[in-house]
């Protein structure tokens, strides 16, 4: 008896279609990831204008003039140093070297006042004798001019206006030298003198108070 391969042959055709069907069919698809994220590249900041402000409100703003030094002031004698006698305050400004004074234990008038050449206040032998001050040297006159002619004449660059010292004892002013600056009088040393300067011959008679200028 002869078999029929009709019923197979369907078969066989309908397994076929379905594989077909299943790989034009739609893909599958993937597991679950994450969305990619983008970061963008790191910036440079700058501090906003509230943070300069308060930095401004907080933080102390820089003179325009040059550095401020301090100068301690000493009474001097034939010994050597004394007792403290208040400070010096220099600095440069455009209208030349300003000295603020705070001085104490000073007799009451007025006073020579001067730089002197070397950054020392000690006693000093002179004529045989032990002298306030003298290692102090000169007048600082770099110019070399032999000449004491006041603050504002052509001889020593180191003559200052006179100091005033109250009935107290205190002396409080500021003063400007106006032929002298900050880096000239570094390393040299500031003098009082006993008696006032008359701005020609007679600068002031003795030493009596001294403070240097550092370097």
């Amino acid at each position: 008896m002869k078999l029929s391969t009709k019923p197979f042959a369907l078969t066989l055709m309908a397994i076929t279609l379905s594989a077909t069907l299943a790989a034009c069919g739609k893909p599958t698809p993937p597991a679950d990831t994450a969305p990619a994220v983008t970061t963008p590249p790191p910036t440079a900041t700058t501090p906003s204008d509230s943070a300069v402000g308060n930095a401004a409100a907080t933080e102390p703003i820089a003179p325009a003039s040059t550095t401020e030094i301090i100068v301690p002031i000493t009474l001097i004698s034939e010994k050597g140093l004394g007792a403290d006698a208040g400070t010096v305050a220099v600095s440069e400004t455009a209208a030349g070297l300003q000295l603020k004074t705070h001085l104490k234990g000073l007799p009451p008038g007025d006073h020579g006042f001067h730089v002197h050449q070397n950054p020392d206040c000690g006693a000093k032998d002179k004529a045989g004798k032990m002298t306030a001050g003298e290692a102090a040297g000169e007048h600082f006159d770099p110019a070399q001019t032999g000449k004491h002619s006041g603050p504002d004449g052509m001889g020593h660059a180191g003559d200052m206006p006179r100091l005033t010292v109250a009935a107290d004892g205190t002396a409080t002013a500021t003063l400007i030298a106006p032929r002298l600056k900050l880096v000239e009088v570094k390393g040299r040393s500031l003098m009082v003198h006993a008696e006032p300067d008359d701005y020609a011959g007679k600068p002031g008679g003795a030493r009596i108070a001294c403070g240097v200028l550092p370097q």
